[in-house]
């Protein structure tokens, strides 16, 4: 038989549901011998928006957007190094990636032709859901192979 999860994608930003959602891809990668890539983005198109005040053409500076990777990656590092503490499975690769989120994971999952999607989901819904919106939902939509949500069991939401 053909394992169906050889490569695993596991997008992260270090909370408590991307947290449940590796767990569960550490799993089921002990279970197929799969590879697991982890991917963090730094939401560039978000903090320049967040700076863009009355100025149509504000830009980030350079060293500013490397700092931030470089601390993604510091985090990523560490999101990995404390959730694999027993893990007995096959290779964890670490992508980090700057752009929008669902852009960035659909590109590592059609370059790295993973084989499944791994990701949480904050469950909202309500009022919330519009305004937020849903990189889990829209990943969903877009991915080129199947996506498995996870939402975790620690967090109680409530629909605004």
């Amino acid at each position: 038989m053909t394992d169906l999860f050889k490569k695993i994608l596991v997008p992260t930003d270090n909370s408590e549901n991307a947290k449940e959602a590796f767990k569960c891809a550490l799993k089921l990668a002990e279970k197929h011998d799969s590879t697991i890539h982890v991917i963090s983005v730094v939401n560039i198109g978000y903090l320049e928006e967040a700076g863009k005040f009355e100025s149509n053409h504000f830009k980030l500076p350079h060293s500013y957007v490397e700092n931030i990777i470089k601390e993604k990656t510091k985090e990523t590092e560490e999101f990995v190094r404390k959730n694999t503490v027993n893990y007995r499975g096959g290779e964890i690769a670490r992508h980090i990636r700057k752009g929008h989120p669902v852009t960035e994971i659909i590109s590592v999952a059609r370059e790295k032709e993973v084989d499944l999607i791994v990701m949480g989901t904050h469950g909202r819904s309500g009022l919330s859901h519009p305004f937020m919106g849903s990189v889990a939902e829209r990943v969903v939509r877009k991915a080129p192979c199947p996506v498995l949500t996870v939402k975790s069991k620690k967090l109680k939401i409530k629909a605004a």
